[in-house]
């Protein structure tokens, strides 16, 4: 029984913390993970578009035949597009999923307190209103998104204050 300390995990941590950390910038908060999101975006936007490798991918998805008739290297490209995929893909995958099991929770519990109160849900609801007035339709929705990002809104603050609460990370 010697204890066994994984030293390899200990910098992933740390660098998840830090990417979780905020800062003010003219007056908005952001994280370090934000930022470097858009700088992932906007190196893909530039080597999609303004490198050969970018146009062999486009080209290779436009028409394989004829992008290998034009001399570009159907298998290398693939390749490195797969294992960029690979790389990026999973992490992308989990915040995929993430919004659609928080978005399927939240359809299916409106639609079980609607059956619960005998009113009718809130999309039908909606189309119904929209199909005699103007205006009400756009107003619940914008009225409805306040008030979901609202208690969004209050969860964190109140998970923020609980004692005992650790990071996510």
């Amino acid at each position: 029984p010697f204890p066994v300390r994984h030293n390899h995990v200990d910098p992933l941590r740390a660098h998840a913390r830090q990417m979780g950390q905020s800062f003010s910038f003219f007056g908005a908060t952001l994280t370090y993970g934000s930022i470097l999101l858009l700088l992932l975006v906007a190196v893909a936007w530039y080597v999609l578009n303004r490198t050969p490798f970018g146009k062999h991918v486009y080209a290779i998805g436009d028409d394989a035949e004829a992008a290998q008739l034009a001399g570009i290297n159907i298998r290398r490209t693939l390749t490195a597009v797969y294992v960029l995929a690979g790389i990026i893909l999973p992490n992308v995958l989990v915040a995929v999923l993430s919004g659609a099991f928080l978005t399927f929770a939240i359809v299916i519990g409106e639609f079980t307190m609607a059956a619960l109160l005998n009113r009718p849900a809130f999309g039908p609801y909606m189309q119904l209103l929209g199909a005699n007035r103007a205006y009400e339709p756009a107003a619940l929705a914008v009225i409805a998104f306040a008030i979901t990002w609202g208690c969004l809104g209050l969860i964190q603050l109140v998970s923020r204050f609980q004692k005992g609460a650790q990071s996510p990370v």
